[in-house]
C-alpha cells in the first residue's frame, strides 16, 4: 500500500496535479478504510482539529517501503 501511495504522489507531481494524490496519507486512506471495514471494524474518521500531532522520529527509526 505504501509503495502504491508513493507512486500516486509521484504521479501527482509528474502531471502537475492532474492525476494521482498530493500526499501519501490521501492515497492510502481509502485502502486502510477498506481493510477496516472488511475486518468488521467501524471506520470512524477523526476531525483534524482533535487529532494529536505526530511525534517526530529520528532518522534511525524510520523505515523506507
Amino acid at each position: 500500500m505504501i509503495r502504491d501511495a508513493k507512486a500516486a504522489v509521484a504521479l501527482w507531481e509528474r502531471t502537475d496535479g492532474r492525476r494521482g494524490q498530493p500526499q501519501i496519507w490521501r492515497a492510502i486512506t481509502p485502502e486502510v478504510k477498506r481493510l477496516y471495514e472488511n475486518a468488521g471494524w467501524t471506520w470512524s474518521p477523526t476531525r483534524f482539529a482533535t487529532e494529536p500531532r505526530p511525534e517526530p522520529r529520528r532518522a534511525a527509526e524510520t523505515v523506507d517501503a
